[in-house]
This record gives structure tokens, C-alpha cells and sequence, in this order.
């Protein structure tokens, strides 16, 4: 137990004072150091030290707790080393107190939607199954209350397998893996390696779903299955539209509700855990059937003056607005541009030029000099510019006619104008629903 163990939490957004939480029910003495001073009601008095050089912040600290925004080169963390305190992350912390199945998914792209395929998968065989992670819930919201027969499935992102160590997944996985946050792991052989993390403390008995066509290094004990879209010899596999897994058929992709050779990726990859923990054809057939998209993933908005308006607010890479792109029909304007994480844009730009659905692109925020360089470098001409979100909504509607398509696919994450990407989304709602 952690009785009278004293932590520092360092960053008390969502996942800092769910971990926050969890330690101070069992025991343990809790500060907290962030960016700000954050105010707590006052069944959660914990101690701050936000105004405290980094140095004395850690004076008598046992555990320094790593929220996901945290680097692990933060001079927090290399002083902590320095003084031999315990260094863990909120996903290491959690996990060694989440009880029962614990399923792990990682990628650049599609996580969410195939943890939420995943959970309902399994939701029409098992009665407690919790999704949480990068997902929006805590790993620690999780724990409460778990036992033997609880199955959590857990959305995991590079920032949280960076900083984390001691973690366990009975099955986990890699969905796809392209350039994304290079702005925080610097190179893609580094963002390689944070990604493979997720399998390190694998077991005998414990699974890995690997996509066939990468080439993912891995010695662990567990059992590695592989899918592909295109290879024949692969466990998982689609054959004539119909999700294949170790060569038995498990469902129609026809069924599947979400559209796009992305979604049958994804249906693939959350077949094949499903069927570890023996959800029948029938079972996944009924969750296919039934499953609804994400909000601000492609999400459609609906259709005012003849216009319909598409909320791809998630869609924070280039790779997932390549992916928003391949599912136009109509002509199209395209909103693009939000804060810098180091994202290559030249394919994306090749992309937009080819597409015979993008009429016009908008460009704004703190990537629009960098987007608007590779424009130039393509001979793309057919871009506007904006000085923000608001200008850049309102000078795309005027460019639309009727029968057109408003899409906000942003390929870049929101942090220079709003809090994250669901506030981007919102707006793009309300400014749709103010027209």
C-alpha cells in the first residue's frame, strides 16, 4: 500500500488528479506541481508547490507521478533521477491496481474509434467492460470498484507510453504507425520505439496484434499475431469482404456501419481481439450493426443552405486528414491548420493536389506558413489564408456553393487557439448551427 508515501504529481489536468484521487484513497500524502495554481474543492486538499523552483519542489518527495503532457526530459524529471526518487507514470500507477483483463491499442491514427469497436465488441459477451486511457477517461477513474471479471480497454498514446515502465496489457497491440508528434519524440525511429513499448512486459499466454507489413522488432514470450489488407498468409486478414482471423470467418465488412478502407482496418484489428476472448460472429456482427462513430471524427454535422458541413476536429496528423480526404464525393473546402507538432505536410499537399474533390483549402493558425510552403513547392495554388479559426470558418462558407462540402480536417493539433480538439470541434458546430 502507499500509506504516508509522499507524491508530487506533476500536472494536474484530467489524468493528475484522477491518479491524485486514487493514491490519497489509499493512503499516500499528495502534492501537485503544474503550470498553474489549480483550485480543489475541499474533500481534495492537496498541497501545492507550483510556485516553487523545481529543485525545492521535490524536497521529501518519495514518487514523482508523470501526467501524460510531461516529458521525461523535463528538468523536474532529471532532477528527480539525480535524487533517487521513484519516477512513474499515472498508467504505471494505475495499472498495478486495475483488476481483471487489461487490453492495450496504440497507433497514429484510428485508435480511438477501434477502442470504442473493441469495448462494444466485447460489451455484447461480458457484462463489466470499462475503455478508458488516452480515450478521455483516466486509467485511474478505472480502478474503482474492478475485480476478477472487469475487462478494461485502454486507448494508449505515445506520451503515455514514453514516460511509463512498469505496465502489463494481457493483449495490446499497434494499429498502424506513420510521422505524428515529432515535435515531442524529435525522431521517427524514437517515436518507433516509444510505440513498441506497449508490448515490452509482455507475457507467456499474452497476445500481440502486429500489422504484418511493418516491421515491429519484438523477443517477448507472448503469442504475436499479424494482420494485414493485403497479404494472404497474415492471422487476420480480409478475403472476399469478409474479416478472416487464424482462417475462420467472423463478419461481412458490408455490415459494418463506418465506411472507408480505414474503418475495415480497424474493424480487422478489433475482430481479432475480440475473438481472443471469444466473442462469436454473431456477437461482433450485432456491435458492427449497431456502432456510431465518434464525435469530431468525420463526423457529419448536417446540411444548411444546401451546404453540408463535416466535423474531422480529431484529426490532429496530415495522415488523418489523407484518410478524411479518400472519403469525399462532392466538392469540397477543406479548413487546414492549427499548432505545430513538427508534422510533415508535403503528402498530405500531393494528396489535396490530386483530389478532384477539393475545390479550395483555407489555412490558418500557428502551421499556416509551413503549409502554405509546400503548397508553393507543389504549384498548389488554389489556397486562402486566414488569421484564425473564426476568419478561416467564415471566408470557407463563402466559398461553398450549393451541393458543396464544408470539411474541417485540420491535420494539426488545436493548442494555439483552443484547449484541445473537442473545443475546436464545438465551435465549428456552433458556427454552423449560427449560420
Amino acid at each position: 500500500m502507499v500509506d504516508k508515501i509522499k507524491f508530487l504529481i506533476y500536472g494536474m489536468g484530467k489524468t493528475g488528479v484522477a491518479v491524485a484521487n486514487l493514491l490519497s484513497e489509499m493512503g499516500g500524502k499528495i502534492y501537485y506541481y503544474d503550470k498553474a495554481d489549480v483550485q480543489f474543492s475541499k474533500e481534495m486538499e492537496y498541497t501545492s508547490r507550483c510556485g516553487f523552483v523545481k529543485a525545492k519542489a521535490l524536497e521529501d518527495i518519495d514518487v514523482l507521478v508523470l501526467s501524460p503532457g510531461v516529458s521525461v526530459y523535463d528538468d523536474l524529471v532529471k532532477i528527480a533521477i539525480k535524487k533517487n526518487i521513484s519516477v512513474y507514470s499515472e498508467m504505471d500507477i494505475a495499472m498495478k491496481y486495475l483488476q481483471g483483463v487489461k487490453i492495450g491499442i496504440t497507433g497514429s491514427c484510428g485508435k480511438s474509434t477501434t477502442t470504442k469497436l473493441i469495448a462494444e465488441m466485447l460489451g455484447q459477451k461480458y457484462e463489466d467492460v470499462r475503455i478508458g486511457g488516452n480515450y478521455g477517461t483516466p486509467i485511474s477513474s478505472l480502478v474503482q470498484n474492478s475485480d476478477h471479471k472487469t475487462i478494461s480497454v485502454i486507448e494508449v498514446s505515445s506520451f503515455m507510453l514514453e514516460s511509463s515502465r512498469t505496465f502489463h496489457f494481457d493483449c495490446c497491440g499497434i494499429l498502424n504507425l506513420s510521422n505524428n508528434h515529432l515535435d515531442r519524440h524529435k525522431k521517427m525511429d524514437k517515436y518507433l520505439k516509444v510505440k513498441q513499448k506497449i508490448y515490452r512486459n509482455s507475457l507467456e499466454g499474452d497476445l500481440i496484434i502486429l500489422p504484418k507489413e511493418k516491421m515491429f522488432h519484438t523477443k517477448s514470450k507472448a503469442m504475436v499475431k499479424y494482420f494485414s489488407m493485403t497479404d494472404k498468409k497474415a492471422d487476420g486478414q480480409i478475403k472476399d469482404g469478409v474479416v478472416t482471423v487464424s482462417g475462420k470467418q467472423m463478419v461481412e465488412t458490408r455490415e459494418f456501419s463506418l465506411k472507408g478502407e480505414h474503418n475495415k482496418e480497424n474493424l480487422l484489428f478489433a475482430t481479432m481481439i475480440a475473438e481472443r476472448y471469444s466473442v462469436g460472429p454473431k456477437e461482433i456482427e450485432v456491435a458492427i450493426q449497431n456502432f456510431q462513430g465518434l464525435s469530431h471524427r468525420f463526423e457529419v454535422l448536417g446540411i444548411k443552405k444546401e451546404i453540408k458541413y463535416i466535423n474531422d476536429s480529431k484529426a490532429t496528423s496530415a495522415k488523418e486528414t489523407e484518410t478524411a480526404i479518400d472519403m469525399l464525393f462532392s466538392p469540397t473546402v477543406l479548413m487546414l491548420g492549427g499548432s505545430d507538432k513538427k508534422d510533415d505536410f508535403f503528402f498530405m499537399m500531393k494528396k489535396i493536389k490530386a483530389c478532384e474533390y477539393i475545390k479550395s483549402i483555407v489555412i490558418f493558425g500557428e502551421t499556416s506558413r509551413e503549409i502554405i510552403s509546400v503548397a508553393k513547392v507543389l504549384n498548389f495554388e488554389k489556397y486562402h489564408s486566414a488569421r484564425n479559426f473564426e476568419e478561416a470558418f467564415n471566408l470557407a462558407n463563402s466559398l461553398c456553393k450549393g451541393g458543396d462540402t464544408l470539411l474541417l480536417s485540420p491535420a494539426c493539433p488545436s493548442f494555439d487557439e483552443f484547449e484541445n480538439f473537442e473545443k475546436r470541434g464545438e465551435m465549428f458546430k456552433r458556427k454552423m448551427e449560427n449560420l
